[in-house]
């Protein structure tokens, strides 16, 4: 728990660093830890595998590696190439990760070392050079400059390697994730860009927004780092609807096949009554195929010893060895025979189905995935259009206007999204971008009458506002939980309305 906890901690204070903003109060994280299936409506945004019964609850770090995705997405969008400084803060952030190189190892670094270099040694034994070469420490050192150079090539570090090696091991990996990440991007770059260059492009995204319910004005920069916070957070929204149109148009595209898939399952009649391919697809019901077929099976196995049995009774009856009359043996034979002949027909059956169940699986795997990537998106755009008006507040605050023109047509929106509510999934908006965590003082306080404030009056100032920003979360838990019992609600209500 210690160390979930640390890293979601961190991958918040990185996430708030970096411009983006939190699904929830860090204030919630304990209860959360403590209780994901109580707190669903933050997690089900990120959850990747449905289904499994188990939340996954690194929702702040997923949030991070989604919003440095955006932001290296911007820069591919116009262009922008900043490799070197991307890596050299890469690097930085690799090494603030790495105990090693924040010097937090002392004493160990050198066991390490040491440890790292008995493995080469065992491992340089086994080899042929070790038994057939006079000069073992000349093969030895050889062996140990191969190994380096291939780790070097795959991007492995290894304790007391130098600055220069670190580095070229972690460009490595920096190329690979970046190239990773371009790949994933692909289909998205496809959708955003024109053949007119930026100009096309933002009008694209103006047309798009305006159709998901947003029509404040707003400019693009072609320099996203002169963008404001809010346009930032406009192009995310943009980036996030991208990704629902993806996967809209994968639907669409596999539709097809999906539909022949199922009406195939459904015509081989091993279905039970109640079963869907949302219900086939789950934890409970992967297990209970692979139960069924587990016992069948063990069935089998118990028929076929009785049938030796039974037949062994009968040739101790040729020697006069049996104790049992022609008749009982007569029936211990036919009673086995059916029950093998029966033990057969299930497992044949229990088989076919599971066989037929995981090829259909198997084959939709890709529509069943882009299924629910669509309805996690929903969720997420939901979340991020409610958050529209709060950026704005904030920099509108930020600039002395007290005006707030969020520019949502939410009955626009309501339209383009009836299935699916911010409400319903009990996701509730942050009044600002941090209000959960006290700063310390970086002036003198000045009183009413031009005096500087005593260190009494100063610390009653600072405990007020710990008070009003644990108020704050305290708010923010009465929210959430109202929000989660009309979730819990609605959900009970869908599910008969479904029976």
């Amino acid at each position: 728990m210690s160390e979930i906890r640390d890293t979601e901690t961190s991958a918040y204070q990185e996430l708030m660093q970096s411009g983006g903003r939190p699904m929830y109060p860090i204030c919630l994280l304990d209860e959360v830890l403590k209780d994901p299936e109580g707190h669903l409506s933050f997690l089900l945004p990120w959850q990747a595998y449905p289904g499994t019964g188990i939340p996954d609850r690194n929702v702040f770090t997923k949030q991070l590696a989604r919003w440095k995705a955006f932001r290296s997405w911007q820069k591919d969008c116009r262009g922008i190439r900043t490799d070197e400084k991307e890596f050299d803060a890469y690097v930085e952030d690799t090494k603030r990760r790495d105990p090693e190189w924040r010097g937090e190892l002392n004493y160990e670094h050198q066991e390490l070392m040491d440890q790292h270099l008995r493995r080469l040694q065992a491992e340089f034994e086994k080899t042929p050079e070790a038994k057939d070469s006079n000069d073992k420490g000349a093969a030895f050192r050889e062996f140990v400059e191969k190994r380096r150079q291939r780790n070097l090539e795959v991007g492995c570090t290894w304790p007391g390697m130098t600055e220069a090696e670190y580095r070229q091991a972690l460009s490595v990996q920096f190329n690979l994730d970046k190239y990773r990440r371009y790949q994933a991007h692909l289909g998205l770059l496809a959708l955003a860009r024109g053949k007119h260059g930026f100009p096309e492009y933002v009008a694209k995204a103006r047309r798009r927004l305006s159709e998901f319910g947003l029509t404040q004005t707003f400019e693009f920069d072609e320099d996203p780092t002169r963008q404001d916070k809010l346009t930032t957070w406009i192009k995310y929204l943009y980036y996030e609807l991208l990704w629902h149109d993806y996967h809209e148009r994968s639907i669409n595209r596999m539709q097809r096949e999906y539909d022949e898939a199922w009406e195939k399952l459904v015509a081989s009649r091993v279905l039970q009554s109640m079963e869907t391919d949302e219900t086939l697809r789950t934890t409970e019901s992967i297990l209970q195929r692979a139960s069924e077929r587990q016992h069948a099976e063990q069935a089998l196995a118990a028929a076929e010893e009785a049938a030796r049995k039974a037949l062994l009774e009968t040739a101790k009856a040729i020697h006069g060895g049996s104790s049992l009359s022609l008749q009982q043996r007569k029936q211990r034979l036919k009673t086995a025979y059916t029950g093998l002949l029966k033990a057969k027909k299930t497992l044949k059956i229990i088989t076919r189905r599971n066989n037929l169940i995981a090829e259909f699986l198997q084959k939709t795997r890709g529509y069943s995935e882009a299924k629910y990537n669509l309805q996690r998106q929903q969720l997420l755009l939901q979340w991020i259009l409610a958050q529209v008006p709060h950026v704005e507040e904030e920099v509108n605050a930020f600039n002395g206007n007290n005006t707030i023109t969020s520019g949502l047509d939410h009955t626009h929106r309501k339209k383009r999204h009836p299935s699916t509510s911010i409400e319903d999934i009990g996701i509730f908006a942050h009044r600002s971008n941090e209000p959960w965590d006290e700063r310390p003082a970086k002036r003198i306080r000045i009183n009413n009458q031009g005096g500087a404030l005593g260190n009494e009056d100063v610390q009653l100032r600072r405990s007020a506002r710990i008070a009003a920003r644990r108020s704050h979360c305290l708010e923010d838990k009465k929210q959430a939980s109202i929000c989660l019992r009309r979730s819990a609600r609605l959900a009970a209500k869908r599910s008969l309305q479904r029976t």
